[in-house]
């Protein structure tokens, strides 16, 4: 368990690590009552900023945390995946519980922010998000934007963020869904408000 953790970084930062470049391995990790944000550009995560490569993150939870990113991508969980090649992330039993995702531009999401890889698969099972989504445009519950050449997966999930997007485009699960590929079984949307322009 990881309390009270403040951190600030140009681009690409989480509160436990900056980025999954190689093979990566979390399980049960908490973060409580702590903050991530980036100063002058992108990619804020509660937990990671950016997956490049495998990964496997299990029964990792953000609690009652602050995650902003200054542009764009973030999430409570991990703020950018982008896969390069067939690899895959997974995230299982995951949580962002009470807890503040803001993207000052684009593509918050409760628990990922942006996919945008050009191969891969990011399978999310058996999570959920509570707390506060906000953007300008693109915000979702569970994944702000799947933008991939790959697929995203999302299985057995609910969310009751509060999503707002100033703009348009505000999801209850995902924020938009700008390429084929994306999955939804057996997720619920119990959101407290979705709104935009």
């Amino acid at each position: 368990t990881l309390t009270a953790a403040s951190v600030t970084v140009n681009k690409n930062g989480g509160i436990l690590a900056r980025t999954i470049v190689t093979d990566g391995t979390v399980f049960n990790v908490r973060i409580v009552d702590s903050e991530m944000s980036t100063d002058t550009a992108e990619g804020a995560g509660g937990l990671i900023g950016k997956i490049t490569n495998t990964a496997e993150i299990e029964k990792a939870s953000v609690s009652n945390c602050t995650i902003q990113a200054k542009t764009q991508h973030a999430g409570g969980l991990v703020g950018l995946v982008q896969l390069s090649s067939d690899t895959t992330v997974n995230m299982t039993e995951c949580c962002c519980v009470n807890s503040s995702v803001t993207a000052i531009s684009y593509y918050p999401g409760g628990l990922v922010g942006y996919n945008s890889s050009s191969a891969g698969t990011l399978n999310i099972s058996d999570s959920y998000a509570t707390g506060s989504a906000s953007c300008a445009r693109f915000g979702g519950g569970i994944l702000g934007v799947h933008n991939s050449a790959g697929s995203t997966n999302i299985t057995n999930c609910y969310s009751s963020m509060s999503v707002q997007a100033s703009g348009w485009t505000a999801g209850g699960i995902v924020g938009q869904a700008a390429k084929a590929g994306l999955s939804l079984v057996r997720c619920m949307a119990f959101n407290s408000s979705i709104k935009n322009r």
